[in-house]
């Protein structure tokens, strides 16, 4: 008896294993794994129709048999679904970016980047298909190839192609991914979204902008790699075609005439009566300008910037919100902007302005500047007059928020006599530290800067967010490794599983 009752257990592993044949079949498996499937499921069968000859005919007819092949008919029907399932699947992707970073999303900066390519831009990487970064960069590629139709990629292995190799002077240590646009290349090393696709700016924006940073007055250096110097942002610049240079007003009469904009990054001494003229003919005569200020500091600008209905206050800004941050309440939180603007349109990010003024938009004057707020604090900040003070608090003189941080203005100046272009642009910020490498990569500084420039230089289509450097937890994994994975989840796992089931269901019914 107990012969009979192994032959049985047999007879539906094995029809387990014939049926999960189809399984590894439509998953890749070699064509030998299937055939041992089948022939060990024929095995099985073979085995059961010995033990149990004598009773084949009762178990045909018998009840377990009819529930029993109702039950086997309904496991191929789901097989059946869950083939045509995969099918679908396969023919139209659909696939959901669940990470905490987000590392599968493409950032705003590359969409607008590959919506905007009208030329065929093709990327070349000399990496083998066993290397541990093809994996990562073929799922990049990929990426971008299915948001725009101009953007070609081929792998080329280094060593079963070397006249490739040479052809291009690819070195070892050196940039291994070649991005051309015809006969324009940009090369990166660093594998990541931002080189991808600042590589791929250059190459389709391949004319450079100088901006000139003013120095003498105790300005932000963008050499100065310490807490206070520019030296991180300004590398940030290149990748969006602006060139830095410095200029000493004291030595120039006027700004040199490649200059598409200058930039002030918060003096600590005040600009000359003959400096402040050079900027001020600099801009009435169609240029573009950053001005950053610190609060409690003459900047010797301030009655430029009245004649271009901005005025800088002798305060400091307070905000005790910012303690909700993590923040100082002197290091006032900005969520608000003007939505009007080219620079902030869709800007979602908060921005911080360590120890800044505030600024008023004037009206009513001679000028006809036209001057809008661009970031504003948040209503509970104010604007601190006596920090010295033994308790920082509101004053009934002291202004309320919310008031700008940041203002635009614009100018026209098509009349204007030996004119640089038909509109000047001034952004005026009540602060500097915020583009500073202490604070430029909290929230969304960084990005804020960068825009400023890149309106000011009429790069409108560079005005985003810009991708981030995501770090993720990565296993590399060989082919034969991940086949190996796959078809133990896929195949071995759930046809084990299946068939325990069965036999204790049979071993409970013979008792």
């Amino acid at each position: 008896m107990k012969l009979k009752y192994a032959g049985r257990i047999l007879g539906v592993l094995g029809l387990v294993i014939l049926a999960s044949s189809t399984i590894t079949f439509i998953i890749g498996a070699p064509l030998s794994l299937v055939v041992g499937k089948v022939i060990l499921a024929g095995f099985f069968f073979a085995t059961y129709a010995i033990t149990n000859w004598g009773d084949l005919g009762a178990s045909a007819s018998s009840r377990g048999t009819f529930f029993f092949g109702v039950s086997a008919l309904g496991a191929l029907l789901v097989v059946g679904l869950l083939g045509m399932g995969n099918y679908i699947v396969h023919h139209k992707p659909k696939s959901w970016d669940l990470t905490k970073a987000q590392i599968h999303t493409l950032s705003p900066d590359t969409l607008k980047t590959l919506d905007g390519l009208k030329q065929e831009v093709t990327v070349l990487a000399f990496f083998g298909s066993g290397e541990p970064s093809y994996e990562a960069l073929s799922d990049l590629f990929r990426r971008y190839g299915e948001r725009s139709p101009h953007f070609k990629y081929e792998f080329v292995d280094p060593i079963r192609d070397p006249m490739r190799v040479e052809q291009y002077g690819i070195r070892d240590g050196g940039p291994r991914v070649v991005v051309k646009l015809g006969a324009t290349e940009s090369r990166f090393q660093e594998l990541s979204e931002e080189s991808l696709t600042n590589a791929i700016v250059k190459v389709t924006h391949s004319a450079t902008k100088k901006l000139y940073f003013t120095t003498g007055h105790g300005e932000a250096d963008f050499e100065d790699q310490g807490p206070g110097g520019l030296s991180g942002v300004v590398q940030r610049m290149s990748n969006e075609g602006l060139v830095p240079a410095k200029l000493n007003l004291a030595a120039a009469a006027q700004i040199p005439k490649d200059a598409e904009a200058i930039v002030v990054a918060g003096p600590v001494k005040p600009f000359q009566p003959g400096e402040s003229d050079v900027v001020r003919r600099y801009l009435e005569a169609g240029g573009k300008a950053f001005l950053m200020l610190e609060p409690s500091v003459e900047s010797g600008l301030e009655l430029l910037l009245e004649d271009f209905n901005v005025q800088a206050e002798d305060a400091t800004v307070i905000d005790p919100v910012s303690r909700l941050f993590g923040a100082s309440e002197a290091i006032p939180v900005v969520q608000s902007y003007n939505q009007a603007s080219e620079i902030t349109r869709d800007f979602t990010l908060n921005t911080v302005f360590p120890t800044a003024r505030p600024l008023t938009v004037l009206h009513g004057g001679a000028s006809k500047a036209v001057a809008s707020p661009l970031a504003l604090t948040m209503p509970s900040a104010w604007g601190e007059t006596d920090l010295t003070a033994p308790e920082v608090k509101q004053d009934e003189h002291e202004r309320g928020g919310p008031f700008p941080l940041v203002v635009t203005v614009t100018l026209d100046t098509k009349d204007a006599a030996n004119k640089r272009s038909d509109e000047a642009r001034l952004v005026v910020a009540g602060d500097r530290d915020f583009a500073t490498n202490k604070f430029r990569t909290a929230f969304g500084n960084e990005d804020f800067f960068l825009n400023g420039l890149n309106w000011l230089a009429a790069q409108t289509e560079r005005i985003t967010i810009r991708p981030r450097l995501r770090e993720a937890s990565r296993l590399f994994l060989s082919p034969v490794q991940q086949a190996g994975i796959f078809f133990l989840t896929v195949d071995i796992l759930p046809v084990t599983l299946l068939g325990l089931g069965l036999v204790v269901w049979m071993v409970r019914r013979s008792k």
